[in-house]
């Protein structure tokens, strides 16, 4: 059993507002210029806070893929799996 789950997170900024007519049959999502996602290692059990998931996508936009943040372009093998 491994000690160590892959932790996710992700934001959107939505283009209309949810009840818009524009909404139907249209992206829903304006368009990013930067990531929006990222991926990093926990500890097994461990639940990240918001503001630890943010400092991850925060660190990936500003240092790129690293083994504490990373996108599954570019991911990291589990801690201690090498």
């Amino acid at each position: 059993m491994s000690t160590y789950e892959l932790a996710q997170f992700n934001i959107a900024v939505l283009r209309y507002e949810r009840d818009a007519a524009d909404l139907q049959g249209s992206c829903w999502f304006e368009q990013a210029l930067e990531p929006t996602y990222v991926f990093w290692w926990i500890a097994a059990g461990h639940r990240p806070s918001f503001h630890e998931a943010h400092g991850a996508l925060v660190r990936l936009r500003d240092e790129g893929p690293t083994a504490q943040a990373f996108t599954l372009q570019h991911s990291f093998p589990t801690p201690g799996s090498t």
